[in-house]
This record gives C-alpha cells, sequence and structure tokens, in this order.
C-alpha cells in the first residue's frame, strides 16, 4: 500500500500480529477477552520471534499473556482483521492480525495475567464480549467467529 505524505509518496509501514480467539462450549458459548495496558480490550496476540511459525507465535502469546498452555488449534481456520493506525511519529501503518481458533470443553480454564501487559482477562458471552471490546475491527471479527462457530454446529 502506498501513502501520499506532503506531495511525495511512502511506502507505508506494515505490523502483523497472531493471536487466538479461545471458545469455551458452554451452553452460550464464552470468548476469552484481555485487557491490554494500553487500555483497550481485544482478543490476546503479539510478534512472531525468529524462527516461529505463525500458529507457535500466536499460542506462545496466548500463553505469555493468560498462562493457558497446551491448548489446541482448530485445523484451517483463521480469521484476519485489519486496519490502518498511526505510530507516535504520525506514519500510518498498515496492521494484520491473524486469529487462530480453539475451542474447548467447559469449565472456563483459570486465566493468569501478564502484569507488564495485561491489567484484566476473562470469559464472556457474545452480547458481553461485542460490549467490552474497544475497537469495531474486534467487535467485527468476534461476530465473524461466532457465526463460523454455530455455522459448525458448534454453537446454539
Amino acid at each position: 500500500m502506498m501513502v501520499i505524505v506532503a506531495d511525495r509518496v511512502t511506502a507505508m509501514r506494515q505490523d502483523a500480529a497472531y493471536g487466538v480467539i479461545v471458545i469455551v462450549t458452554t451452553p452460550e458459548p464464552q470468548y476469552l477477552l484481555i485487557g491490554h495496558r494500553k487500555g483497550h480490550w481485544g482478543f490476546p496476540k503479539g510478534h512472531k520471534e525468529e524462527q516461529e511459525t505463525d500458529t507457535e507465535a500466536a499460542l506462545r502469546e496466548l500463553a505469555e499473556e493468560t498462562g493457558l498452555q497446551g491448548l489446541t488449534l482448530v485445523p484451517e481456520i483463521s480469521f484476519l482483521e485489519q486496519y490502518v493506525f498511526r505510530d507516535p511519529d504520525g506514519m500510518p501503518v498498515q496492521k494484520t492480525n491473524r486469529y487462530f481458533v480453539s475451542v474447548i470443553a467447559p469449565p472456563p480454564p483459570a486465566i493468569r495475567i501478564q502484569p507488564a501487559e495485561v491489567t484484566a482477562a476473562g470469559w464472556f458471552t457474545l452480547t458481553t464480549a461485542t460490549t467490552r471490546l474497544t475497537f469495531p475491527e474486534g467487535k467485527a471479527l468476534l461476530q465473524q467467529c461466532h457465526e463460523w462457530y454455530t455455522r459448525h454446529g458448534l454453537g446454539a
């Protein structure tokens, strides 16, 4: 993507992160959300480290931010969230977050947050999660994931 800034063309910086949307199969499914130290609510995610695959990065970030380990990802399903934001210097950044899905049986496991990055975490129903999520992109992502979950006979 190219952006024109002050009559010059500048390549937009790209940023990618990887995360997991965890769904507990209670009668009304519950979704894991975290409160980020920067003040917004979303799904656990983060950047890759050297030599990591997308799924390895997503599972590592989930474990680091929430303490949840040993979860299995649903094969061949992921959701993309894309948007543009401005960095501290005011330059636009094209952000792409790829979220994988893990569907687990109840009860919801205990969460152990990483205080350096996360201020809170919890399990939320679709309605409550939609209200709690800060950004419209996250709300749309949740809706897409919930529709997939329901369509595949996993939800009500």
